[in-house]
């Protein structure tokens, strides 16, 4: 397959792709190893994408060296042999990386050291900080769009759902998943029965970041725990009530602040599998709250990248080892907690 840049020059296309998802598939370019390239569905094409596309060529080389190392940004757009726009032309990601995901409830201990994923947490600190400084809000944040390396660091892919502004224009994101979107967008978007590409003015920015970046935060020090997962402990519900009436949904939950892990009820409970709330410091529950149920109603209070590192940091140096040899924050006085998890 042959595409071609703005000047006319011709890419070669491997006629496999090596990836693909809802908006297009990646292939490899024939003779540059070190690029790769993205052809959207036909169906995914209109005038927004293309405007963006066009746009991020430009805006991207204003990005600091430091960002450029951990994101796959379009560095050039892509048209077939019509000039039809089809997509762009990115770097190719090398290394050894797993899934954000993979690494959330990874046994602590067997797979990987608690500590360890304190510092993949720090490194989320660091990614989030980073798009922001360079006039990035990364919109899509979700854990499929993440990937980890040996050493902890963060990196971003599918870096075309930025969003950004150039020449004055905003170029939204308009994809997203449901679970990992901070609550005031499901309230822009159930306010106007509209939907992330339709909606009038763009729902996400720099709070909205910080949502789903302490909640990717939580997901790894709670054994990949929702912060707003919760239990029904049957026996103790009031008689007018049944597991499936007193049961709630994530999206419930977050978008009325039910935040289990800090607030229990006679009848709520945090999940079995997660770590009593406890484990973590103070200082942590406390960035969780301000994340989680302040932010509901005062998104700018939640904490900053550089005040959730802070945290992050003090916890590290504050741990104190079992004897099982698993890791608790100094102020915790029960039993192991990860002891218990791996019984079950």
């Amino acid at each position: 397959m042959v595409y071609y840049n703005q000047n006319g020059r011709a890419y070669n296309l491997d006629e496999k792709s090596f990836k693909g998802g809802g908006e297009g598939n990646v292939y490899d370019v024939i003779g540059q190893p070190s690029l790769v390239a993205k052809i959207y569905h036909a169906n995914m094409l209109d005038a927004q994408i293309t405007a963006k596309i066009l746009a991020y060529a430009d805006f991207f080389k204003s990005w600091d060296s430091n960002f450029r190392l951990y994101t796959v940004p379009p560095i050039e757009p892509l048209f077939d042999s019509n000039r039809k726009f089809a997509g762009y032309i990115m770097g190719k990601l090398v290394g050894d990386y797993v899934p954000l995901s993979s690494i959330y409830d990874a046994d602590v201990g067997k797979d990987i050291s608690y500590k360890n994923k304190i510092i993949t947490a720090g490194n989320m600190c660091v990614i989030t900080k980073l798009a922001h400084d360079n006039g990035v809000v990364i919109g899509d944040y979700n854990q499929k769009n993440i990937g980890v390396d040996p050493t902890g660091k963060v990196h971003l892919f599918d870096n075309d759902s930025f969003q950004f502004k150039a020449n004055g224009k905003t170029h939204r994101c308009v994809v997203g998943v449901p679970e990992e979107m901070a609550p005031e967008i499901h309230k822009a978007l159930k306010k106007e029965k509209a939907d992330l590409k339709s909606v009038s003015a763009p729902v996400y920015n720099k709070y909205t970041d910080l949502y789903t970046m302490a909640l990717h935060i939580f997901h790894l020090l709670m054994n990949g725990a929702h912060p707003f997962n919760s239990r029904i402990e049957a026996s103790k519900l009031p008689p007018s009530q049944t597991v499936s009436s007193a049961t709630i949904s994530l999206l419930e939950a977050s978008q009325k602040a039910i935040f289990i892990f800090a607030h229990p009820t006679v009848f709520r409970k945090p999940p079995k599998w997660a770590p009593a709330y406890e484990i973590l410091s103070p200082e942590l529950r406390n960035c969780f709250e301000r994340a989680f149920v302040d932010g509901l109603n005062h998104p700018e209070k939640r904490p900053t990248p550089d005040e959730f590192y802070s945290a992050l940091y003090r916890y590290s140096q504050e741990l104190i080892e079992y004897p099982c040899g698993h890791f608790h924050h100094k102020s915790y006085t029960g039993s192991c907690e990860w002891c218990r998890i791996s019984k079950k």
